[in-house]
Formats: C-alpha cells, structure tokens, sequence
C-alpha cells in the first residue's frame, strides 16, 4: 500500500484521474450543439457514440471548414460542466490538511485545461500548473517538470491514469508513482504491452487507499 508522507509534493494527473474526461467530451458536444443551433439535428449522446467510433463528429454534423473550426473553437473554449470524483475530492482535501503542496500536471491546450481546472473548483487548492501547451513539451519529456523545485528530503508522489505518459519521467526522477486503475470510461486504455520504465510503482482502484503517515 503506498503511502504518502506529511508536507510532500502530490503531483496529479487532470483527466480521467481527477474526474472523467467523457464527461468534458460530452460538455463539449452540448456547447457546440448549442451554440451552433444543432439541437434539433443531434444530441450530445449520439455524437459520444459517433466519437467512441472513431468516426468524424464534424462530418457526420454535415459542417463546413468554418463551421468546423467554429465548432472546435467553441468545444476547447467552453467552461465545462464536469465534476470530481468524489473520492478524489476527499483525497486533495486530505492532501492539504497533512500540509503537501498540490501540483496538476496535464497535456492539452492551456485555455482548455485551464477552464477544467477552475470548473472543477481547482483554483485555490493547486500550488502549481503545469500544462504541456505552457511548457512547449510533453510529460515524457525530462524540461516538462523543470519549472517544479524539490527541495532536499521532501517526497515527491505522482498518480496518474495513463501508463504511456504519466510515469515514465517520475520514474526517472526517483518520485514514488501510482497508477488509478480505469473505471470503466477512461478514454486512454491501461491494458497495453509498455516497458517497464513506464509502470507505476503500485496501483490502486481509488484515492481512498492512499495513506499519509
């Protein structure tokens, strides 16, 4: 069981570890449905199916490339209606009653993950941001943690979702890492072949198994 010391450094990875990235899918579709007055022609459903497919949303809407880029403008840039796990609510709250300094680290557009953050009520309680768009970089890349500073004897725990990026350089790094064991919806696939240098440490099936001594 892993545990976590008091004052460490949490690093957390935003989507589908934090909260379910098919909900944002799923936002997003409403918003641009909306805003594009395309209610009456599909809904957000249907288009989450067209989308698990690997269909292309836009050509099934029947857009044109303005309304495609219109349509792509409004689903990065919309506040989403999403929400934390539940457990991984208690856990942040928990993290910042034994004193760790909360860091969330993501890949995606700023404007986008930015606007997660704040919608899932993120703003007050994350010391740092780092998103890969901001950075230039991605995670599997030793610059894209530069900008965090460990200072000697603090501990450093990363949890993520996925065994292709969120690992791999926290390995590297010495940080003790966890992998979220998928829910059912994740949208990145844990059952692959990967080397070993992109496993977590341990696995665990909810935030509620992390212990702070």
């Amino acid at each position: 069981m892993p545990q976590i010391s008091q004052g460490s450094i949490v690093v957390l990875d935003l989507d589908d570890t934090l909260y379910s990235e098919r909900s944002f899918q799923r936002s997003g579709f409403n918003a641009l449905l909306s805003e594009l007055n395309l209610t009456g022609l599909a809904d957000a459903e249907s288009l989450m199916r067209v989308s698990m497919h690997g269909e292309d949303i836009f050509q099934y809407l029947g857009l044109s490339d303005n309304g495609k880029d219109r349509a792509l403008e409004i689903y990065r840039s919309h506040i989403p209606n999403i929400e934390l796990y539940e457990d991984a609510a208690d856990f942040i709250a928990l993290a910042r009653n034994k004193y760790c300094s909360i860091v969330i680290a993501t890949e995606g557009r700023s404007i986008t993950q930015r606007n997660k953050v704040t919608a899932l009520g993120l703003d007050g309680l994350v010391d740092l941001l780092l998103i890969s768009e901001e950075i230039g970089c991605t995670k599997v890349v030793d610059s894209f943690y530069e900008s965090l500073e460990v200072s000697a004897g603090i501990d450093v725990v990363m949890i993520g979702d996925n065994p292709i990026k969120d690992f791999l350089i926290p390995n590297s790094l010495g940080w003790q890492t966890v992998m979220l064991a998928e829910r059912g919806n994740n949208v990145h696939d844990q059952h692959i072949e990967i080397e070993p240098s992109h496993r977590a440490i341990f696995t665990i099936k909810t935030f509620s198994e992390l212990e702070f001594n």
